[in-house]
């Protein structure tokens, strides 16, 4: 049996998507797991997979840990966090952390380590600019 995973869409215009992601533990750990698919995104005005940029990221995890990261040959994480942790990354100041994987897909992926109880949670909130 599989982890739970809500993905939830909260906003999506052409320029921003805000999408929350639940991961409740069951019996494994996600890795790689896909919270915005570029090539699925029909609202995307620039088409260029590797043009977005993490805005804004709030996270919190029970237990287990996260890593956020854009996928590609190489991927390029965005930010890790700990266990037991509630967080907010702000990076409007510097433009938001953009797309420096190696030949990008354009996805944002999610990773845990360390889940391992019917209690354990990450839950995140990921603002994505698409251009």
């Amino acid at each position: 049996m599989a982890n739970t995973v809500a993905l939830t869409t909260l906003l999506d215009g052409p320029k921003t998507r805000v999408v929350s992601v639940l991961v409740t533990w069951v019996d494994s750990q996600e890795t790689d797991t896909v919270i915005y698919d570029f090539s699925a995104d029909a609202n995307n005005i620039n088409g260029v997979a590797g043009s977005g940029k993490v805005k804004n990221v709030w996270c919190s995890t029970v237990a287990g840990q996260c890593t956020l990261e854009w996928d590609g040959t190489t991927d390029f994480a965005v930010a890790h966090f700990a266990p037991n942790q509630n967080n907010t990354l702000c990076f409007d100041r510097i433009g938001g952390v953009k797309n420096n994987a190696g030949t990008p897909t354009g996805d944002l992926t999610l990773t845990t380590l360390g889940l391992a109880a019917v209690t354990d949670k990450v839950w995140m909130i990921v603002e994505i600019d698409k251009y």
